[in-house]
Formats: structure tokens, C-alpha cells, sequence
């Protein structure tokens, strides 16, 4: 399946993108090229493979839903504690006093 230039101008105006010619040109080229690759994998022979070959490989873990526990503990990185949240310095752009002195 090829894609032509006029199908990659009309997804790049939903897209609201604007392309030139030459643009257009490589876009239509390399997803030509994306989709010709894709149907090459459904070429493939896999009837040697039978039905579970691909999940044969795979490890699952147990589908417990529950929050992912964090690598590090919150408080080795953030710089200081406020009623159970981390905060940061405040940006003297936002103080009252620096904006004032501003013309």
C-alpha cells in the first residue's frame, strides 16, 4: 500500500501541520515504506510456530491492581516537607515585592 503525497497534505491539514513540497514528498516516502514493512510481517510463515509460541516466552506476574510502589522514598529527593507533601523553593519572580519593582 503506498501513500501519496495529496493523503499526506490532507492528514497534515487535520493535523493542522503545514508541509512543502519536499516535506510531503519524504512524509509520503518513509510511511509508504512503514506500511510496506508492516504487510511483510503478515507475510510471514508462522504455521510451524503453532498457537502459543509467542506467549510461551512471555513471563506474566500476578494482576494485583494496587499502586506501584516507588524505587526511592519521595523524601531522599525532594527537598523538604510540608504536612505530608514535598515542596520546592518559591520563584522570587512570583513575589509580590519583585513584580512591583518591575516597570
Amino acid at each position: 500500500m503506498a501513500v501519496s503525497r495529496d493523503q499526506v497534505l490532507a492528514i497534515a491539514a487535520l493535523a493542522r501541520l503545514r508541509l512543502d513540497a519536499d516535506e510531503a514528498d519524504t512524509f509520503a516516502r518513509q510511511l509508504s515504506d512503514i506500511l510496506q514493512h508492516v504487510d511483510s510481517l503478515g507475510q510471514a510463515e508462522t504455521a510451524d510456530a503453532g498457537d502459543d509460541a509467542a506467549a510461551a516466552h512471555v513471563l506474566l506476574r500476578t494482576d494485583v491492581p494496587s499502586a506501584d510502589p516507588l524505587h526511592s522514598a519521595p523524601s531522599l529527593f525532594a527537598p523538604a516537607w510540608a504536612d505530608g507533601f514535598f515542596t520546592v523553593p518559591r520563584l522570587a519572580a512570583l513575589d509580590d515585592d519583585a513584580n512591583a519593582s518591575r516597570p
